[in-house]
């Protein structure tokens, strides 16, 4: 999953968590990491967590030229025996 799509995906994920009690999610900036997606979450506590999104490909790399190739499962859940 590219970058961007994982953000927009937690960032989905934590918005839906009602009882979480996070008061906001936002985009920040910060001097060496731009172009990356950073995600600022504060708790109605007075949290505050800071991520930086990284992304990992397989070597040779992932072509951003090229569309993501989506893969899912093929049904959910694991099997337990």
């Amino acid at each position: 999953m590219r970058v961007q799509r994982f953000q927009t995906y937690l960032r989905g994920l934590l918005e839906s968590a009602s009882d979480a009690g996070i008061e906001s999610i936002e985009e920040y900036e910060v001097a060496g990491t731009e172009g990356r997606p950073n995600l600022r979450i504060r708790g109605a506590d007075g949290v505050t967590i800071e991520l930086v999104i990284v992304g990992t490909a397989p070597t040779g790399g992932d072509d951003h030229n090229k569309p993501e190739a989506i893969t899912e499962k093929s049904a959910p859940g694991v099997r337990v025996r």
